[in-house]
C-alpha cells in the first residue's frame, strides 16, 4: 500500500512526519509480469520541494550491480543524510530541490525488491531491461500526472548498463508516455576492457604503488582484458582481482578503492554503510515506508554473481552511447570523480578517445573548460554538441556524496540547459 504520509498529516502521527523531515513522498511496489513469478520492484517517489505540479521526473539508477537505491536516498542525492544516531538531517543539495525523483530497488532481488526464491533473480541484462520497461509502463498507468513530463535518467557506476540501453529504447518510443529529455552517467562502467587496463597507470601516477607492483598489475589487467574479449568473464574477474590485490593489497588495503584520499593501515578499507540497514530496520521507519513485511539487503550478491557468470558484468555498452549521440539530440552528461580509483578518469579518458562516433575528432580535440558552481571551481569539462564530459574535483566514486553541490548543479544544467 502506498501513501503520502506527510501530506495526510491528519491521518498520520506527527512523529511519522518528523522522522522523514516533512518530505513529501510516495512508496510502494509495482508487480512485474506473470512470467516473472509476480516479482515486485519497490520504489520511493519524492516530490519536488517547491511542490511544482509540472516538475520534471528524474529516475536515479544505483550501481553495484545489485546495490539498493536506498543508498542514494540517504547518502548521495536524496533529501536526507543519515546521522550516526540513526536520525536524519536535511540534504540542502537534494535532487528534489528541482525535480520529482524516483528511486527503484532494481534489479529484482535488490534492496526491498526481494524474492522468496533466488531463481527469480534475473540472470541476464535483457531480462532486467524487460522488467524496467514493464515497471515504467505500470508507473505511468498509476501516475497519470507524469504523462509527457520531461524524464531524465541519472545513474551511478554500473547503473549506466541499464540507463544507456533504456534511453535508446525510450528514444524509440517504446513507452508511450515517457518524454526522455536527457541522461547523466556518474563514474560509468561502459567499456570495462579499456577502463581496467588504466588502473595500473592511474595507481602509479598517484604514487600509490612501486614500479614492480605497477608492472605486475598492468600485465594482470591486460590479460584480464583479453579474457573479456573471449567472453570469459569469471576468469577475467579473478585476474582483475588478483591484479588489484597486487596494487591495493589483498587483506589489508592501502587505500579505499572508491576514494584514494582515504588511506588505511589495516583491514579492507571499505566504506561502512551498516547504519543504513539499522535505520531501515526501525519499526517506525518500516511502517512509514510500507516495508514491514520485506527483508532488506543493501547489496544483492546473487545479482552480481549471475551477471558475472553470464558474461554481462564486463559487457561493452559503447554502441548504446554512440547511438544516442549520433541519432538523437538527447543531452548526455558523463561525469567522473577524480579521486575514484575503481572507475577512474584515466579509464574514462581512454574510453572516450576510443569512442567511434561522428563527433569523435571534435570531442577529442576540444579544450578543457573550468566548471564553476556558486563561484567555486569544482572541476573541468569538455563538450561537443550534446555530449558533456566532466572531471569532478574533490570527489570519489560517489560524486553526490562527496560533492553534493556539484551534483545538483549538474542536474540543473541538464534540466534547464548548460551555461
Amino acid at each position: 500500500m502506498t501513501r503520502y504520509w506527510c501530506v495526510l498529516a491528519l491521518l498520520a502521527t506527527t512523529s511519522f512526519c518528523q522522522v522523514f523531515l516533512n518530505e513529501k513522498f510516495d512508496s510502494g511496489v509495482i508487480n512485474l509480469s506473470e512470467d516473472r513469478h509476480r516479482g515486485e520492484l519497490y520504489y520511493m517517489l519524492f516530490k519536488s520541494r517547491d511542490e511544482n505540479p509540472k516538475a520534471p521526473l528524474v529516475w536515479f539508477f544505483e550501481g553495484g550491480p545489485g546495490t539498493s537505491s536506498m543508498h542514494a536516498i540517504f547518502y548521495q542525492n536524496g533529501p536526507f543524510r543519515l546521522n550516526k544516531d540513526l536520525t536524519l538531517r536535511r540534504n540542502e543539495f537534494s535532487f528534489n530541490n528541482i525535480a520529482d525523483v524516483l528511486y527503484v530497488d532494481q534489479p529484482l532481488g535488490t534492496g526491498f525488491s526481494n524474492v522468496t526464491n533466488t531463481s527469480w533473480v534475473p540472470h541476464h541484462e535483457n531480462l532486467i531491461l524487460s522488467d524496467l520497461i514493464h515497471f515504467l509502463n505500470k508507473f505511468y498507468e498509476k501516475y497519470e500526472e507524469y504523462h509527457g513530463r520531461p524524464l531524465y535518467l541519472v545513474s551511478q557506476a554500473y547503473g549506466s548498463h541499464f540507463v544507456l540501453p533504456l534511453a535508446n529504447m525510450l528514444s524509440r518510443h517504446m513507452v508511450p508516455f515517457a518524454n526522455l529529455q536527457g541522461i547523466a552517467l556518474g563514474n560509468p562502467w561502459i567499456r570495462p576492457e579499456i577502463q581496467i587496463t588504466t588502473l595500473a597507470s592511474f595507481t602509479k601516477r598517484q604514487q600509490l604503488c612501486t614500479e614492480f607492483q605497477y608492472i605486475a598489475g598492468l600485465y594482470g589487467y591486460i590479460l584480464a582484458s583479453i579474457f573479456i574479449d573471449l567472453d570469459l568473464d569469471m576468469q577475467a574477474f579473478d585476474l582483475m582481482e588478483m591484479a588489484s590485490g597486487i596494487l591495493v593489497g589483498v587483506k589489508h588495503h592501502k587505500f579505499n578503492r572508491a576514494d584514494i584520499r582515504i588511506r588505511c593501515k589495516t583491514g579492507p578499507c571499505l566504506y561502512n554503510f551498516t547504519d543504513l540497514t539499522h535505520f531501515l530496520d526501525k519499526p517506525d521507519v518500516r511502517r512509514i515506508m510500507g516495508t514491514t513485511d520485506r527483508h532488506f539487503n543493501l547489496t544483492s550478491f546473487e545479482v552480481f554473481r549471475w551477471l558475472v557468470r553470464n558474461n554481462e558484468y564486463f559487457s561493452d555498452k559503447s554502441d548504446s552511447l554512440i547511438h544516442l549521440l549520433d541519432n538523437t539530440q538527447v543531452p548526455v552528461y558523463l561525469f567522473s570523480g577524480m579521486e575514484d580509483w575503481w572507475i577512474n578518469t584515466f579509464g574514462l579518458d581512454a574510453f572516450i578517445e576510443s569512442l567511434h562516433w561522428t563527433g569523435r575528432e571534435y570531442m577529442n580535440g576540444a579544450y578543457w573548460r573550468d566548471w564553476f558552481s556558486d563561484g567555486q571551481w569544482q572541476g573541468r569539462y569538455k563538450r561537443y554538441k550534446n555530449f558533456y564530459y566532466v572531471h569532478v574535483k574533490d570527489a570519489g566514486h560517489f560524486v553526490a556524496m562527496d560533492l553534493p553541490s556539484f551534483a545538483l548543479d549538474m542536474l540543473s544544467r541538464l534540466v534547464y540547459g548548460s551555461n
